[in-house]
């Protein structure tokens, strides 16, 4: 069998022969990417173009959608959307992570926008709209699996296809559940904020808003410290209320020893197709803080488990789930470095102020996370969507 850098120890229990071999393409993936190939339904065997053990850490891959158009223009040159027919020995079917697949071999692809059709350009992604549909309506393409209902709707908005529509299979991404890993007895009401982009997902915001807190709190930023202008950075580290950590912890570091300290999680993001720390947030059974923008409701159910506030602006449109034209011209990343938002630190002081003066919402918030992961996002749910959207 042609050597595709496969380093599952699954696939040394299962008789090949039975199960369906599933090629998983790119040579970098993102940890919930590579969840799924770990964590793979019965009788579905992944294999990977190169080792996992050999993938950056996930605080080394840099976030796609701020890199500059010369980066997104080389990257598409090299990504991989026609395959040699010696890779494909021994292969029964193709995952493809956001890239049209031109082999007229069974395939599948993942969608977290449905901008990732056209590396997230939107002009590109308007002038081929008829190609990509042709590519994605045909025979060879076996599902369309969408990593949440909100792409899901942008997806069935954008094409209007009836066989598109028949395709389309919403699986969210691995998680497993974390709820005995929570500290308990903690003498302060501990919040925690966790993303590599400080200022796009309200980093700042959140400061501002910790820095006039009149209660007793804890706050601890996980984050790329280097990112942090100077001025900021020093009202942070003078603030013994505050704790900074950079962003370089190991998924088993960020679980035992952060998320399971918390008693909140905060990200007011403007910008997130997902979020998967929000879902990290949920399985430990905490109270969300965040925006009301995207797929993010479907994780926080506002005033149930934790609470979702009005982004200034919206990065999809809330009717069709689409990428905002306007938005997605904007250098986001310098904008909200540069920009105030008081309307966001306003709710945001709103909420904590009302957590830590109520302290039994908190607790009644962590119950409320806890039902929820469990019905929505448990394990069960996931391999048995995601083998409907394999085996066809």
């Amino acid at each position: 069998m042609q050597n595709t850098g496969c380093d599952l120890e699954k696939m040394k229990r299962l008789d090949e022969k039975q199960a369906v071999r599933v090629l998983f393409l790119g040579r970098e993936h993102r940890m919930r990417r590579r969840e799924t190939m770990l964590h793979a339904p019965k009788g579905i065997v992944f294999q990977s173009r190169q080792p996992l053990a050999a993938m950056k850490r996930e605080y080394e891959l840099s976030n796609t959608n701020n890199r500059s158009a010369f980066e997104k223009i080389r990257s598409a040159f090299q990504q991989e959307h026609y395959l040699s027919k010696k890779s494909l020995q021994q292969i029964d079917l193709i995952y493809s992570p956001g890239k049209i697949v031109l082999n007229k071999f069974p395939h599948v692809i993942e969608i977290d926008n449905v901008a990732v059709l056209a590396y997230y350009n939107l002009k590109l992604l308007k002038l081929g709209k008829s190609w990509i549909q042709k590519q994605l309506e045909s025979p060879y393409c076996k599902s369309i699996i969408c990593i949440s209902h909100a792409a899901k709707a942008g997806v069935l908005h954008f094409f209007h296809s009836a066989t598109i529509r028949k395709k389309t299979q919403v699986v969210y991404p691995y998680m497993e559940e974390h709820f005995n890993l929570r500290t308990k007895n903690k003498k302060h009401t501990e919040f925690l904020f966790i993303s590599t982009n400080f200022y796009l997902k309200g980093g700042k915001e959140l400061v501002n808003v910790f820095e006039n807190l009149k209660q007793k709190a804890k706050l601890t930023i996980i984050t790329k410290v280097k990112d942090i202008e100077h001025s900021l950075l020093r009202k942070i580290q003078s603030n013994k209320n505050i704790t900074l950590v950079e962003a370089n912890k190991s998924k088993k570091e960020l679980y035992q020893k952060y998320y399971a300290r918390a008693d909140v999680f905060i990200l007011p993001t403007f910008q997130d197709s997902f979020g998967l720390v929000i879902l990290e947030a949920l399985s430990f059974g905490l109270p969300i803080i965040s925006t009301n923008s995207y797929a993010i409701p479907e994780m926080v159910h506002h005033g149930k488990n934790g609470y979702l506030i009005n982004p200034p602006f919206q990065y999809f449109d809330q009717r069709t789930q689409l990428p905002n034209s306007k938005i997605w011209k904007k250098n986001l990343a310098a904008y909200t470095r540069q920009t105030s938002f008081p309307s966001v630190e306003k709710e945001l002081k709103h909420h904590l102020k009302k957590l830590l003066e109520h302290p039994e919402i908190i607790k009644n918030m962590q119950k409320e996370s806890e039902k929820l992961f469990k019905r929505k996002f448990n394990e069960q749910k996931r391999l048995q969507f995601m083998k409907a959207a394999l085996v066809k």
